[in-house]
């Protein structure tokens, strides 16, 4: 039966969002800051069943699901201006794929401005173009409710994308965030010219780094060596149009964080990502190298050197090490 589904958002994922629910033969209440240039955006006609909302808060008021395309730093923000709409039947799934200072989950941040309880996370190998397109791709769908994953694997089914379901939030959070500071680190390595061996190293620390914050968090380890974890990495891994990947070759080369950053025209959710495990590192104890590493690099420090140093380090063995 067709409804309408709210999007937030219509930037890259917005825009996927929005294409991916009209394919499944749903309408679209769409709201984004950039208000009245929304149609001009999206490329939509009149055959589109996309309306434009004034405001976050009409969404809320208006329909039950709610798909976010915002960045994490957007979603408090935003939540917050709907909190008073949002019930606790309202459904939320999120595609943001990183954290806030403190190392805040998004699922924490939309919790904390509303009632709504029945949350889930979008991750694994989703590419926004991909989505956009139509092109055949599996994701992973999280929440600690099994009944909201089943409405949304029926809700979206456009018979082109599978989910695969999940109940680690958390660890798909974790997974999907910490991405994004791979690859920045990959990109890094493209920019300094590190061989693939080396790279590969880099790149499995990485994904111990974030299987580590996850079982720091409670999080389940196999949810790091699935689809959400490893299959998302390699769907990015040489990802050059990645905003992440892009800033962190232009890092290499020795240019400044926040100028790349302003260029790139939006958001790199990997530095902000990189910060906060670094300080998760100091406070926990937590042996997060990579990550560290790509923080110091995005204040400053030379790449060439931060990388040699992490492959100096030898991977630490043991049960952690094993989840490899």
């Amino acid at each position: 039966m067709s409804e309408t589904v709210g999007v937030l958002g219509a930037g890259r994922m917005g825009r996927a969002l929005c294409r991916w629910v009209l394919r499944a033969g749903h309408r679209v209440l769409l709201w984004d800051r950039s208000g009245s240039q929304i149609p001009a955006r999206l490329a939509l006609d009149p055959a589109d069943r996309v309306e434009v909302a004034a405001s976050a808060a009409e969404v809320a008021a208006a329909v039950r699901t709610i798909l976010v395309g915002l960045p994490a730093s957007a979603v408090g923000p935003v939540f917050e201006t709907m909190g008073a709409r949002l019930r606790a039947d309202h459904e939320i799934l999120h595609t943001s794929k990183g954290v806030a200072p403190g190392f805040r989950l998004v699922s924490e941040l939309i919790r904390a401005e509303c009632g709504a309880r029945q949350i889930a996370a979008l991750g694994g190998p989703l590419l926004a173009t991909e989505l956009e397109e139509g092109n055949p791709l599996a994701v992973v769908v999280a929440s600690r409710f099994d009944r909201f994953v089943a409405r949304l694997r029926g809700l979206l089914a456009d018979g082109r994308t599978w989910l695969f379901g999940s109940r680690d939030l958390v660890g798909l959070e974790i997974a999907g965030a910490m991405r994004n500071v791979s690859a920045i680190a990959m990109g890094i390595c493209e920019g300094a010219d590190v061989s693939e061996t080396s790279r590969a190293l880099i790149l499995t620390r990485g994904l111990l780094e974030a299987a580590r914050i996850g079982a720091h968090f409670g999080a389940d380890r196999d949810t790091f060596i699935g689809l959400g974890g490893v299959g998302d990495l390699v769907a990015r891994r040489q990802a050059t149009y990645s905003r992440n990947f892009r800033l962190g070759a232009r890092l290499a080369a020795g240019d400044d964080c926040a100028k790349v950053a302003q260029e790139l025209a939006a958001e790199v959710e990997g530095v902000v990502t990189a910060r906060a495990a670094a300080d998760l590192a100091d406070r926990t104890g937590l042996t997060l190298a990579v990550a560290s590493a790509v923080d110091r690099v995005c204040r400053g420090a030379p790449a060439r050197a931060e990388i040699d140093a992490l492959l100096s380090t030898e991977l630490p063995l043991g049960p952690s090490a094993r989840l490899l």
